[in-house]
């Protein structure tokens, strides 16, 4: 038999004097050590901890996995754009009979807290001024950049211009923003073709103004008129 994780919770008083609880788990390795594993928050140190739970070692349970994905920042200002944080929920953190509703409950608990979390942890954005090249792209959704010169988040939708369409310059940033010194080119995986990746280049580091250039680096192209995706953020 392997490892089998035992979930408990352990309780202390921090230095305000308020009770803290938090779940962990206990690690039975089949050699006999016992190991307690807190999902990254640290055990405080010199001071007591009480460790407490109830829990079945003929009980087969089943653990969820690590799950994580992107939220945007909300930004009431319509002329800001909130940057992407990517929030992640710890293995170990609920179980249940079958792995299915042990990872349902982690994925309830992602779309539950990450967007708070993003709403703390992320940053409004000023926008760019930014339009297509009307030389290189005449059918566009949208398109949209922004940056405070130490994030920087875009967003593209636009119909492939021909046949076989590898890319070029898309569009221009012609103000309202700085950009970053060294966000580099990027990868950015398209929706509408999960095979397909972008290599996104910002011309123009640190200044106002610049352009945008893509390269098609893997998978299908698209032929002229089907949908282009692209979006993401820096740094990623």
């Amino acid at each position: 038999m392997g490892s089998r994780y035992v979930p408990l919770t352990y309780s202390f008083y921090n230095e305000f004097g308020n009770l803290v609880n938090y779940q962990a788990y206990l690690n039975f390795d089949p050699n006999g050590l016992v190991t307690i594993e807190t999902n990254g928050l640290p055990l405080p140190q010199n001071i007591p901890v009480d460790l407490h739970g109830t829990y079945s070692l003929s009980t087969s349970l089943s653990y969820s996995n690590q799950v994580s994905g992107p939220f945007t920042r909300q930004c009431n200002d319509p002329n800001q754009q909130g940057s992407v944080v990517n929030y992640t929920v710890q293995p170990y953190m609920f179980y249940a009979s079958n792995q299915q509703d042990a990872d349902a409950q982690a994925w309830s608990y992602l779309y539950a807290h990450g967007q708070d979390n993003a709403n703390q942890q992320g940053s409004c954005l000023p926008l760019c001024d930014f339009q297509f090249s009307p030389g290189d792209i005449q059918s566009y959704t949208s398109g949209r950049v922004a940056s405070n010169g130490a994030q920087l988040v875009f967003s593209f939708n636009f119909n492939a211009p021909y046949d076989y369409y590898t890319g070029g310059t898309i569009g221009y940033i012609t103000g309202g923003c700085t950009l970053p010194f060294n966000s580099g080119p990027m990868n950015v995986q398209d929706p509408n073709d999960y095979t397909r990746v972008w290599q996104v280049t910002f011309n123009g580091q640190g200044g106002s103004f610049g352009t945008v250039q893509i390269s098609l680096v893997q998978g299908n192209w698209p032929f002229a008129n089907q949908p282009v995706t692209i979006s993401g953020s820096w740094p990623q």
